[in-house]
């Protein structure tokens, strides 16, 4: 695996943005340190993934997964597995604190879209922060023929173990 360390907005990017099928790819077994203004790893626009054996440490939104409107290729998973993250309130020099953050976050998805989070160990470093929109897990905009599987996780330490937003599915 790779060692990604101080980066601003993303530690791996993948997006599908114009394509006319889906993407997929795998991002497994690196290590990925602060990332204070958006996420360690981020699949958006129709790219799928593997996101599996990965610690992410001082994320904003440790892995974010969004914009999901086609079907996953044929013989491919979705799913964010056996992470390891910790997370904590986001300092930026010059900027606002940043004392919301999500250790894996999953934001609309439409269809026939399809996610699977498993097995993944979320700490919150930040014990004193409270704010009841710092999540372990949050899941949001999930409409209609999506499909998400959330078990196994482990969570500790977060206001919010899950938070399910418009989730009319």
């Amino acid at each position: 695996g790779c060692v990604i360390k101080n980066v601003y907005f993303f530690g791996v990017r993948m997006d599908g943005s114009g394509a006319s099928a889906a993407r997929f790819g795998e991002v497994t077994d690196n290590y990925i340190e602060n990332t204070p203004r958006f996420s360690g790893i981020f699949p958006s626009d129709n790219y799928y993934a593997k996101i599996d054996g990965n610690t992410v440490v001082n994320a904003w939104r440790s892995i974010a997964a969004q914009t999901h409107n086609l079907a996953i290729p044929a013989g491919k998973l979705a799913v964010i597995s056996n992470n390891t993250i910790n997370s904590t309130i986001q300092a930026i020099a010059g900027a606002t604190t940043r004392i919301t953050y999500d250790g894996i976050h999953l934001n609309l998805q439409n269809g026939p879209s399809s996610w699977t989070i498993v097995g993944n160990t979320i700490t919150n470093l930040s014990t004193s922060n409270q704010d009841p929109n710092c999540d372990g897990i949050e899941i949001i905009s999930i409409f209609t023929g999506a499909t998400v599987t959330a078990s196994n996780n482990v969570i500790a330490g977060f206001p919010t173990g899950y938070r399910l937003w418009q989730c009319p599915t």
